[in-house]
């Protein structure tokens, strides 16, 4: 995914015609959306990664796994945001396949486990909050 991510930023950066290196992200939309899907995705592999070395461990990743399932979620989500912001109106268009995946996306916040259930568990588990359902 990092070198998917790096290649889209080099492409982007050439097409802009300001070349590899002196872009300013910030007037650069599409590059601020790239940086910021690395990041997610960057953020929600670590953590999974912790997850699972804690369940091989024999330990208690509970916590862990619902903030990476959250991560990847929100990962896919901002993605599929960035993907509908660049494209336009053109991503209703059914010939670019863009609006069933940015529904389809919309299902991870949702299904097996929803967002709130995750934001209720840390609640719970993690901050030592009453449980809220």
């Amino acid at each position: 995914m990092i070198d998917g991510l790096a290649y889209a930023v080099i492409v982007v950066s050439l097409v802009v015609g300001l070349g590899i290196i002196g872009f300013a992200i910030a007037d650069r939309r599409p590059l601020a959306l790239l940086a910021y899907g690395l990041v997610t995705v960057e953020a929600a592999a670590l953590v999974r990664d912790k997850a699972a070395a804690l369940f091989d461990a024999g330990k208690d990743c509970g916590a862990d796994a619902n903030m990476a399932k959250l991560l990847a979620s929100e990962a896919t989500w901002h993605a599929a945001d960035a993907t509908f912001q660049t494209y336009g109106g053109f991503a209703f268009a059914k010939e670019y396949d863009i609006e069933r995946k940015w529904r389809e996306v919309r299902l991870y916040q949702t299904a097996p486990i929803s967002t709130n259930l995750i934001l209720a568990y840390i609640g719970q588990h993690v901050l030592g909050m009453p449980r809220s359902y």
